[in-house]
């Protein structure tokens, strides 16, 4: 009885053995080596990709400026062009000064979207930290956008605001040098089943090549696709319903360096930071003109 027993115990523990022996030979087999970086790049599948989803792009490339710059020009920071105000923009929720961010003209950046009868966008910001009036939904703090025709107001200089609240400092003035480009749009806003392919074909260097190089562009530019940090969101229009159309994006990163690296993060040459290190993203319906311009924002 016991030799039985001794047999059952393990002559039922070799089967096993030889089971798991033999399934684990016929998933080895089963198993592909991963196809390489090299491979990827003369696949027909990244081709396909560029061809279907490439869009041009304009990156601005904000640096600074050690002269001042002419309030006619396109820029960021400085003194802003005024002439359409009748006095200097201030905060319609807490009436503080608004920080001037940047400004396009269209006859230097004809490829941004003005509707009919605009020649100017100027995005201005209220440097108060608690101001009631911030959607956090559309930007860490709030923004204020104007179209204009260019005008020819008498501005007063002696308007009266406030200075309360935590206030966010003036950004530094830069001048742009636009640099065109080809953008790509996020893994999870493509259509394509790249990434997937990726996934479940290739190796991990040429999953890193595909985030690195085929994604949508960090830094301020006009066009091509947001470089979402977070889950995408593009809004539809209220008047239409159509879903808006991506125009622009305000960007903490940039390549240049601050002037003053001992004292400031050295992420970008202007020193506005949104966030921890956001984007804030443009939309318009241009069927429906400037008054549909819509934002929202994401960090990391």
């Amino acid at each position: 009885m016991i030799k039985k027993i001794v047999e059952f115990l393990f002559g039922g523990k070799e089967k096993a053995e030889d089971n798991q022996h033999q399934s684990t030979t016929n998933t080895n087999e089963k198993v592909k080596p991963k196809k390489s970086l090299s491979q990827f790049k003369k696949s027909q599948i990244l081709k396909d990709f560029i061809q279907a989803e490439q869009k041009k792009v304009l990156m601005l490339k904000p640096h600074f400026s050690a002269v001042k710059l002419d309030v006619n020009n396109s820029k960021m920071g400085g003194d802003p062009n005024l002439t359409n105000f009748e006095s200097y923009p201030t905060c319609s929720d807490c009436n503080n000064k608004l920080n001037f961010i940047l400004q396009i003209y269209k006859s230097e950046y004809p490829s941004f979207y003005f509707p009919t009868n605009r020649d100017l966008f100027q995005l201005f910001r209220c440097p108060n930290m608690d101001c009631k009036g911030i959607d956090y939904m559309k930007s860490d703090l709030k923004m204020y956008s104007y179209y204009f025709k260019q005008g020819d107001n008498d501005f007063d200089t002696k308007i009266e605001y406030n200075e309360i609240g935590e206030l966010e400092g003036p950004i530094a003035e830069c001048k742009f040098y636009p640099i065109p480009s080809i953008d790509f749009p996020n893994y999870d806003e493509t259509e394509s089943d790249i990434y997937s392919i990726l996934e479940t074909e290739y190796d991990e260097d040429t999953e890193n090549f595909m985030f690195e190089n085929y994604s949508g562009k960090i830094g301020t530019k006009i066009g091509g696709y947001p470089a979402w940090t977070q889950s995408p969101i593009y809004p539809s229009c209220k008047k239409c319903g159509k879903v808006k159309d991506f125009i622009f994006q305000l960007s903490s990163e940039e390549e240049e360096d601050v002037i003053d690296t001992e004292t400031k993060e050295n992420w970008s040459p202007h020193g506005l930071m949104m966030g921890d290190v956001g984007n804030i993203y443009y939309f318009a319906c241009k069927t429906c003109g400037d008054e549909a311009l819509e934002s929202n924002w994401d960090c990391s």
